[in-house]
């Protein structure tokens, strides 16, 4: 006896494979259920975040190359790792914390004014950029609102 006749005996419901073990559908045709699935799956897939416009600012984090206006901006690896972690969560407070452990690998050997300077050179860099510090918390990209 097949698979899937054995399971249908057994348990009195049509299976239909999807991607991997059989599934048990309460209609008749696991072709919906699966197009859902995609559908569902397409809108969740993130936005490019490799390229981002922001009141004149231009980052190009898969060419590595930054610009305000048109002008260059050299960046090191560590203010590129910052200006990522905030750009992509900008409007949110990210803790020093979690910006010490994500911008130095754990950040465990990271003195934390490490992260004041970055921060302090990152701004001196890119002028007049809505980084703000929430005091007793962390950093943050401005929206405007």
């Amino acid at each position: 006896m097949q698979a899937r006749t054995l399971l249908r005996h057994i348990t009195g419901k049509r299976q239909v494979a999807l991607d991997g073990p059989y599934r048990s559908l309460g209609h008749r045709d696991g072709r919906g259920l699966h197009a859902a699935r995609i559908r569902k799956l397409r809108r969740a897939v993130p936005v490019n975040l490799d390229r981002i416009e922001l009141n004149g600012f231009l980052f190009d984090f898969a060419r590595l190359e930054f610009s305000k206006d048109g002008a260059l901006i050299d960046l090191s690896k560590t203010e590129q790792r910052l200006l990522r972690l905030l750009v992509e969560n900008r409007g949110r407070t990210l803790p020093r914390e979690l910006l010490l452990e994500k911008v130095w690998d754990g950040g465990a050997f990271v003195d934390e004014n490490a992260l004041s300077v970055a921060v302090r050179r990152l701004r001196a860099k890119l002028g007049n950029a809505p980084i703000k510090t929430v005091y007793g918390v962390g950093y943050t990209w401005e929206v405007e609102q």
